[in-house]
């Protein structure tokens, strides 16, 4: 089958809403990469991923367009992580995982961070989050977010947490963390409220940055709820600075149910 003929018969599968992350990687013009078969599905820190796959309209958040390729989803020889989000052509694709289990509820979610945040464009975000389809309680969502909302200055506030709606009274905690060190990004959802926590560095015993306990709620832990963890950028805005990539290393990631 020539690439013309490939190239058309990705283009239907996508249409009727098929998975084909495996045939997009291999015709879509990306840079190179680790091999295909460490596309879709991930297997990372003992958890089955699923990885946003939209290249041809934009999806949430904000008006992005996602791409599940070995470029910009995929796993190292030692163990992490990688998220991408990179210009191809005149397009930027931003990049997401979630996990296939869907029972996550009360308990500590930590992520490690390699990348330190002055790395970061003014207009990428990286979400680390509990989501559930349902609308309900806010999607099930509290998230640890990296960013600078578009704001190209660096005392601007870079980090923030969120119980959703954000726009609501006690939700949302926004402030400045170091910019140079690999983090830990901390919380705990319990039927009290949401205690969040940031760690300067990668080790347990780490110095606490900043910690936030709120009794706003993502209501209580119902079916269906997965952990997601994204970067993308602003309003779809491309970076800020004239740069053709942006990429975020997860050293890991675990889940600690409540007692």
């Amino acid at each position: 089958m020539s690439r013309l003929c490939r190239g058309l018969v990705v283009l239907a599968l996508v249409s009727a809403g098929l998975a084909v992350q495996p045939a997009l990687a291999a015709t879509s013009p990306v840079p190179g990469g680790p091999t295909a078969e460490s596309v879709v599905p991930l297997v990372w820190q003992g958890e089955t991923w699923t990885a946003k796959s939209s290249p041809l309209t934009t999806s949430q958040p904000a008006p992005n367009y996602w791409l599940a390729s070995p470029s910009t989803t995929f796993v190292d020889s030692a163990g992490r992580l990688h998220l991408a989000a990179k210009k191809i052509g005149d397009r930027w694709f931003c990049a997401g995982v979630s996990t296939t289990k869907s029972d996550y509820g009360y308990g500590t979610y930590r992520f490690v961070v390699e990348t330190p945040l002055k790395s970061f464009d003014a207009n990428a975000v990286v979400g680390m989050f509990t989501y559930n389809d349902s609308p309900a309680n806010g999607h099930q969502e509290a998230d640890v977010e990296l960013s600078r909302w578009g704001v190209p200055v660096d005392n601007a506030p870079n980090a923030q947490y969120v119980v959703q709606p954000w726009t609501r009274a006690d939700h949302l905690l926004r402030f400045n963390a170091p910019t140079d060190l690999a983090m830990t990004y901390k919380f705990t959802w319990k039927p009290t409220g949401v205690t969040f926590r940031i760690l300067a560095g990668t080790q347990p015993g780490a110095p606490l940055v900043k910690k936030w306990h709120t009794r706003a709620l993502p209501g209580a832990p119902e079916v269906g709820t997965r952990v997601n963890l994204n970067l993308w950028l602003y309003k779809g805005h491309a970076p800020y600075w004239n740069v053709t990539s942006q990429e975020v290393v997860f050293d890991s990631f675990s889940y600690t149910p409540a007692a």
